[in-house]
């Protein structure tokens, strides 16, 4: 049984809603610490992320803001209100796009440990992604891994 298993069967509710990206937020650090710690390679592409992507044209104010305000529903709520905030937030056409990034969190050092794999499978469950989906998400993120070597 994984520690995430509880996250995944509860209906805990956060008393704050979240944007789309501060649910992207939010499901990139759920996977990041999953395994108990944070990377280098982990840290350096949340830097990125921040910089581009979905968080393109936000000051660095702003995401500061995000960021405390997920590590605030986090530590006062949980992790399971957080989770189910950020999936309630997302956007059916962020779905997959969410996974993904999920997915290159997980592969970006290397290796994927049994507790982010176990994460992945339950995050594409939660976010209903088909199950032929998620396999090739992460494949596809696997090959960006290889081509960045």
């Amino acid at each position: 049984m994984s520690k995430y298993d509880k996250l995944f069967q509860t209906y805990a509710k956060s008393t704050e809603k979240l944007t789309p990206v501060e649910a992207l937020f939010a499901i990139t650090l759920i996977v990041v610490y999953a395994d108990g710690e944070m990377s280098e390679q982990q840290s350096e592409l949340l830097h990125q992320l921040m910089a581009s992507g979905a968080m393109k044209g936000y000051e660095v104010e702003d995401i500061s803001k995000i960021s405390a305000k997920v590590d605030k529903i986090w530590d006062r709520q949980g992790t399971s209100a957080l989770f189910n905030a950020a999936i309630e937030a997302l956007p059916d056409d962020m779905v997959e796009g969410a996974f993904a990034v999920a997915a290159t969190f997980a592969i970006v050092d290397g290796k994927v440990t049994p507790e982010e794999s176990h994460y992945l499978d339950k995050l594409a469950h939660a976010l209903k992604i088909p199950a032929e989906t998620a396999p090739r998400l992460i494949a596809e993120a696997w090959d960006n891994y290889r081509r960045s070597e």
